[in-house]
């Protein structure tokens, strides 16, 4: 149970890949690129959808593939919880050894339920 709130301590103080994922240090976050990316790409399709096929499609297609090469060079780099998780191979094998832990936890749990319990009584 320490570790448990330790390990969410962390997350709350944006320590750890899934804390840094919800708050990315850098500016865009790699978060708020996706959304951007996915949103410009949704009015793309509706633009084309639409009729829209002109010269200003291709413009924006083109600056749509600059942002992506611009997220990819940042996570090539190593920069953002993706980037790190692409670069750092101890982040993953911590991440894998906590995936471990949990799921022996979770199984030794389900095994002995009663070890995870305890009841006190008293008067005073």
């Amino acid at each position: 149970m320490a570790r448990l709130n330790t390990i969410e301590t962390d997350f709350r103080q944006g320590n750890g890949s899934a804390g840094k994922f919800f708050s990315d240090p850098y500016t865009p976050t790699l978060d708020a690129e996706a959304h951007s990316v996915m949103a410009e790409a949704q009015q793309l399709m509706a633009d084309f959808n639409a009729g829209n096929r002109t010269a200003e499609l291709r413009d924006r297609i083109q600056k749509l593939n600059g942002k992506l090469d611009d997220t990819v060079a940042r996570l090539d780099s190593g920069q953002g919880t993706l980037g790190q998780f692409m670069v750092n191979p101890q982040l993953r094998d911590s991440v894998q050894r906590v995936s471990v832990e949990l799921n022996r936890l979770t199984a030794d749990f389900s095994k002995h339920p009663l070890r995870f319990v305890q009841i006190r009584f008293g008067l005073f």
